[in-house]
């Protein structure tokens, strides 16, 4: 993890990698949940590591073209977790909602799942 200037301050577009109601409700881990749903059908039908690779790549650029940095809060100071905790946060949400039953076009399914395998 690399420590954020003091001056940081979460934004819109940060995802916020916590447990508990605060992160959960933030506009960017939203938007991470609805980012996943799209582009989970793709995962699911990637045979290859590569392809599901791929796949999380783009639910990364998705959440930097936004502006957005994946962080994390400890002691009073806000660190970003670096890409291949990036990676595999997205990988786990990913893989717990391939092995769950996804009802149709619903973002707070994929939520829930990120507060149970992502957000720790």
């Amino acid at each position: 993890m690399v420590e954020l200037p003091g001056s940081f301050s979460l934004s819109d577009a940060d995802v916020w990698c916590a447990k508990g109601k605060e992160a959960k409700v933030h506009p960017g881990n939203k938007y991470l949940a609805s980012v996943i749903e799209e582009h989970l059908e793709e995962y699911n039908t990637a045979v290859t590591k590569l392809e599901k690779s791929f796949v999380v790549s783009k639910i990364i650029k998705a959440i930097r073209k936004e502006g957005g940095l994946f962080v994390r809060h400890v002691r009073g100071k806000w660190y970003e977790i670096g890409s291949r905790n990036e990676r595999e946060k997205i990988g786990q949400v990913s893989q717990c909602a391939s092995t769950s039953t996804l009802p149709d076009d619903d973002v707070v399914f994929v939520q829930i799942l990120m507060n149970k395998c992502l957000l720790t």
